[in-house]
């Protein structure tokens, strides 16, 4: 999972890379490993990058080195759910071929990159980096008898998985989103700029307003009249990943017309409506869990309280690149408050449990804390399969509820009980409709053919 940021204005400007810039700090949640920005020079029509690895803030400090003045700027924070998280792999990625200067900011997987890569290097394609992205390119390069921008249309028809991207073709922004609409991808407009962005809460936090969500399968052109469509890929059926509503997007964010805030207070008020329990408090855990703990006291009518604190200088554990970070995280992340729990039966809510890293730690923390019974309530289903389209996902067989019953995840984590959200109740809580997301992680239902080729 990744964030991404476009942004056009009508004449070059200091303030578009800058406002790129400060976008991206509102999408700092979905990419903590590497942040990248790209602008076209309004001199010579080059297009130029900056991009280290950490956070936004200590990748992109403007004050370090002016941007300059641009008309078109587009920018990444990352998550590697494909490729390493070193400093190759940082986006955006920029080339140059026969059609001119290209750079891409991309969000999610191709899920069929490792056939494709396969095709290229047979074609004699020398890759740079093991991110998926870097296919788009070469698939671009090898149509040299296209323009710039059918190349890119030719390259995007040929991917599945779910994505979304932004990219500068020469002196154009353009923007485009898989055909099942999995990952996010909205526009909003602010003074004479127009800005593309994997959520709106990175548009409204530069003031900007947002005004469309990109369909599925659309292809944009951003200019000064604003968003015109260059192609439509065949467009199917809406199924934007349930994962963004349950953890990933932030509660001040709106997907799909739905308010991601209200999603999770009514995902808790389901979880407590299917699985109550008698309890002195209810806490979330921080931060993806608190909303839904609202929502399951609000059902209940048990009074929620802030019983675990979280450090926020510790970035999100489960977008860290392997096991020893995450834990790692997880421990300099949480502490107890002791005061809210001593002899209290509690119940604490989470999004999801994925490998059970934080469960067993937190469950174990807040008896020692002085609990006397920890109850888990988790705002999803099980999670029993793998995600191929951008949620970094560890193979079924490191998967805590493939292996575990409930009743032995219960007892490994330690708890007293432990109940998941049914999957009706999720599609419900949503989106009010069964068929609008992708629930393949809980149901096993994939939207393409699952291919087991090594990808890199």
């Amino acid at each position: 999972m990744c964030g991404i940021i476009g942004i056009y204005g009508s004449t070059p400007d200091e303030k578009i890379p800058l406002k790129a810039s400060e976008a991206l700090f509102g999408l700092q949640h979905r990419g903590q490993e590497t942040a990248g920005l790209a602008w076209v020079q309004p001199q010579d029509g080059l297009i130029r990058t900056r991009k280290n690895l950490g956070l936004v803030m200590q990748a992109l400090d403007p004050s370090e080195r002016p941007f300059g003045a641009s008309h078109i700027a587009i920018a990444h924070c990352r998550y590697s759910t494909t490729g390493g998280s070193g400093l190759a792999n940082a986006q955006p990625l920029r080339a140059t071929c026969s059609q001119g200067h290209v750079a891409i900011a991309h969000n999610g997987n191709i899920s069929n990159a490792g056939a494709l890569r396969s095709e290229l290097q047979h074609k004699g394609a020398i890759f740079q980096s093991t991110s998926d992205t870097e296919i788009i390119l070469h698939l671009m390069a090898h149509r040299s008898d296209l323009s710039l921008k059918e190349a890119l249309i030719a390259a995007l028809k040929r991917l599945e998985g779910g994505w979304a991207l932004t990219a500068i073709l020469n002196n154009e922004l353009i923007v485009a989103r898989d055909t099942y609409g999995i990952r996010p991808l909205v526009i909003g407009h602010m003074e004479d700029l127009w800005i593309a962005a994997s959520e709106t809460c990175a548009i409204e936090q530069v003031g900007g307003t947002v005004t469309t969500h990109v369909k599925p399968g659309e292809i944009l052109s951003l200019s000064e009249s604003g968003p015109q469509l260059l192609y439509q890929i065949t467009p199917r059926a809406q199924k934007i990943c349930a994962f963004e509503y349950v953890y990933f997007s932030r509660p001040d964010s709106v997907l799909e017309g739905q308010s991601v805030y209200n999603s999770r207070i009514a995902l808790g008020r389901a979880l407590a409506r299917s699985s109550p329990i008698e309890a002195d408090l209810v806490c979330g855990m921080p931060d993806s869990g608190r909303i839904s703990a609202i929502g399951y006291g609000r059902e209940l009518n048990i009074p929620f309280e802030e019983a675990i604190m979280r450090n926020h200088f510790v970035g999100r554990s489960f977008i860290l690149p392997n096991q020893d970070a995450r834990m790692q995280a997880v421990r300099q992340k949480l502490r107890p408050v002791k005061e809210s729990l001593k002899d209290k039966k509690i119940v604490v809510v989470d999004d999801s449990i994925v490998r059970a890293t934080t469960s067993q730690y937190v469950v174990n923390m807040l008896l020692e804390a002085g609990a006397k019974e920890v109850h888990m309530r988790i705002a999803s289903p099980p999670v029993r399969w793998p995600c191929f389209y951008g949620i970094d996902m560890p193979d079924q067989t490191q998967l805590a509820s493939f292996n575990y019953s409930e009743e032995e995840l219960c007892q490994k984590i330690g708890a007293h009980s432990l109940k998941w959200l049914n999957l009706d109740d999720l599609s419900l809580s949503i989106c009010e409709k069964k068929d609008n997301l992708c629930k393949a992680c809980f149901t096993g239902q994939y939207l393409w053919e699952v291919k087991n080729e090594q990808t890199f």
